[in-house]
């Protein structure tokens, strides 16, 4: 039984929303007005404005930060797929491959390890790299202290 890529990043999913709602960090857009009316969304350069609730005029914009996130998310996870052997079918199907090829050799989990980890590390910081400066996030600290997020958790019960 292998694991899922899939599956990892929707069990970490509705925590990064929870991180990014506690934070007063933006993750999205209707795109509608309160007639149903389409409109663009708008997004705010101003970093002192993310923290602070949106208001009418400020509702429809998104975070270069929350999404940013998200994908480096999608990234962590598929990295993380290349660390194990068991992580998912591709990997078992590539040790089958070396195996057929290099007759009496096999690929133990242990060695599966030592040359995945590399490959997911580097694969993980260019990806991140490249995403942040792609993106080029408006959040460049995140205030959070322990008191809000308590405060939060109590609020959801």
């Amino acid at each position: 039984m292998t694991g899922s890529i899939i599956a990892s990043a929707t069990i970490v999913f509705p925590f990064v929303v929870a991180f990014m709602k506690i934070l007063n960090i933006p993750i999205g857009a209707t795109n509608t007005n309160n007639d149903g009316e389409v409109h663009r969304t708008f997004n705010s350069k101003n970093v002192s404005d993310i923290g602070s609730p949106l208001n009418a005029v400020s509702k429809d914009r998104k975070s270069k930060y929350a999404e940013a996130s998200f994908l480096s998310l999608g990234q962590a996870a598929t990295a993380g797929a290349m660390l194990l052997l068991i992580s998912t079918a591709p990997n078992l199907i590539a040790k089958s491959t070396v195996e057929d090829f290099v007759p009496n050799e096999t690929i133990s989990f242990t060695d599966w390890f030592i040359i995945g980890t590399p490959h997911a590390i580097i694969g993980l910081l260019i990806s991140w790299t490249i995403i942040f400066l792609i993106i080029k996030p408006e959040v460049k600290s995140l205030s959070a202290s322990y008191e809000r997020f308590r405060t939060k958790l109590e609020e959801a019960g």
